[in-house]
């Protein structure tokens, strides 16, 4: 038992998928640099994110949309998740390399008890003589604006960008960093900031990979970013097909195919809410975010470069013009994969 583990546990929105992607493009790579990146934990292998293992360590009675997309149900939830946990194992144990790697924002995120944490970790000290939980924060009002996007492609439809109600966000990021102390150990923990500034070569690749002591000159960059931001337009149109798609006239498939769409041709700088907004809002995790940089970063804190924010609300033009405009091009961008 003298591998290492580096647990890479997101958070989300701070270069998760754009790291997963790295891995798996680099895997035979990695190997010859004696590092493993494991499929089996993967939810498939389109996405190299290991959430199987974290859904494995729900409590019961837990469950999430990974169990739509693996077709879990309460009944067979057990059984699954002890025969999930045995083939992960096989392929961790039945590796030669000293370093692995596991990486899925989802440990941070969908692990919502200090028991699903324990869990994870009885399964992991048990093939690893050291682990290292890396993990990733940015500002709370950066995170929660890249997530909007994120929400409303997996169905959202509220027009609220900076939620009144924080409690049960992972938005305390003391408390985060607390919960897994207890379980994993104080020293296990590497906290990083997802700030350009900060990161090294202001990449997160880079910096990622200099925790693993790995150059980027042997490795290929994935060409495109991933899980990009929306514009306002698009955002809004998706908006709507999220709500004929929760009155069942548009199916799931189209939804995708429509995300697919705006992705492509309407990525860019989403919709951001009014600056003196952002500020009152952000003021909430004062006094927890000093904890959090006191105790886990030696002090320092968040930029408090707020400009990016206009100062009033930006009026977008959602005109039934611009939206058919839209839509004419969607359903033309169809007709031409057919063909």
């Amino acid at each position: 038992m003298a591998k290492k583990l580096i647990l890479h546990i997101g958070t989300e929105k701070t270069g998760t998928t754009s790291i997963q992607e790295f891995l798996l493009m680099n895997k035979d790579s990695l190997l010859k640099e004696n590092i493993l990146f494991p499929l089996t934990p993967c939810g498939s292998t389109k996405f190299p994110n290991h959430r199987k293992l974290a859904t494995a360590c729900f409590d019961y009675g837990h469950e999430d949309d990974s169990f739509v997309s693996l077709n879990l149900s309460k009944d067979d939830f057990r059984s699954w998740s002890s025969s999930i946990l045995d083939e992960i194992c096989a392929e961790l144990k039945g590796s030669e390399c000293d370093l692995h790697i596991l990486s899925s924002e989802h440990f941070s995120s969908r692990l919502q008890s200090e028991s699903e944490i324990q869990r994870l970790y009885s399964f992991l000290s048990k093939i690893y003589s050291e682990i290292e939980v890396v993990v990733y924060f940015r500002r709370q009002d950066q995170y929660v604006v890249s997530s909007y996007s994120t929400l409303l492609k997996s169905g959202g439809i509220s027009s609220e960008i900076l939620p009144s109600r924080i409690d049960g966000l992972g938005l305390d990021y003391n408390e985060m960093c607390e919960i897994w102390s207890r379980v994993f150990g104080r020293k296990s923990l590497n906290v990083r900031i997802f700030d350009r500034s900060k990161l090294r070569n202001s990449n997160v690749i880079s910096d990622f990979m200099g925790i693993l002591k790995q150059d980027l000159i042997n490795f290929k960059l994935p060409e495109k970013e991933s899980n990009p931001s929306l514009l306002p337009i698009a955002q809004e149109a998706l908006i709507n097909v999220n709500s004929l798609f929760k009155k069942g006239i548009v199916s799931d498939e189209d939804r995708q195919d429509f995300i697919s769409f705006l992705e492509k041709n309407y990525g860019g700088s989403p919709r951001l809410p009014r600056r003196d907004y952002v500020l009152s809002w952000y003021e909430k995790f004062e006094t927890s975010n000093s904890k959090f940089f006191t105790e886990y970063l030696g002090g320092g804190g968040f930029s408090d470069n707020f400009a990016s924010y206009p100062e009033g609300w930006l009026s977008v033009d959602f005109s039934s013009e611009v939206m058919a405009r839209m839509l004419f091009e969607f359903f033309k961008s169809i007709k031409s994969d057919i063909k």
